[in-house]
């Protein structure tokens, strides 16, 4: 599939995805229509989130999880999650099932990746508007 900024990539499930572009100023990363963060802010991404949510981000992350009321053995796609924060939360908090976070940015996937991945949460490079 051809984009309008003139990258191949197929999105052939949630742990597959092929990418061929030119574009070297986020290697990783995919063409969005949104907007994504390169290597050094995912880098010092997590260290100030706190001092832009003022502190809250703790309590944002609990109260949306008890919005959502998960179960054990429930399955869930969080779409742009960054460096996974809430991703790995909402897996912590079902204990059993699966949690996938996704996002355009691969710098973000990586640091997600490294700090939050579990038996159960896993992370992915894949663009929101070209999800099935």
């Amino acid at each position: 599939m051809l984009n309008s900024c003139g990258s191949l990539y197929r999105l052939k499930s949630f742990s597959s995805v092929e990418y061929m572009t030119t574009d070297t100023s986020s290697p990783g990363s995919l063409p969005t229509r949104g907007v994504t963060l390169g290597a050094r802010a995912a880098s010092v991404y997590d260290w100030i989130e706190p001092l832009m949510m003022f502190g809250r981000m703790g309590s944002l992350v609990t109260a949306t999880i008890a919005a959502i009321e998960p179960r054990p053995g429930q399955a869930f796609l969080d779409i742009g999650c960054g460096t996974g924060l809430f991703t790995a939360a909402l897996a912590e908090k079902i204990g059993e099932g699966e949690v996938v976070g996704v996002d355009a940015s691969g710098p973000m996937i990586h640091q997600a990746r490294k700090k939050r991945s579990s038996s159960i949460c896993s992370f992915e490079v894949a663009l929101a508007e070209e999800l099935p």
